[in-house]
């Protein structure tokens, strides 16, 4: 039962991290905003850390993506 519901969960996560990279790359070629892989990068990790309703970055993440820093 718990690995079903892990599955579940896994696919729900993957489903939204889907939605919200789109959302982000369909919102800033509306505003004409040049998106490449770092300014994607760091607009998904503001998503998984920001709280709206403080303003402040929080501890536990949102989605629980892993995230790999890349050095340019």
């Amino acid at each position: 039962m718990k690995v079903i519901k892990k599955w579940f969960d896994e696919r729900k996560r993957k489903k939204l991290t889907k939605e919200v990279i789109l959302y982000l790359v369909w919102k800033c070629n509306k505003l004409g905003i040049k998106l490449n892989r770092k300014k994607l990068m760091k607009l998904m990790f503001l998503i998984e850390y920001y709280n709206p309703k403080t303003g402040k970055l929080r501890k536990k993440m949102l989605l629980g993506n892993e995230w790999y820093i890349y050095y340019y």
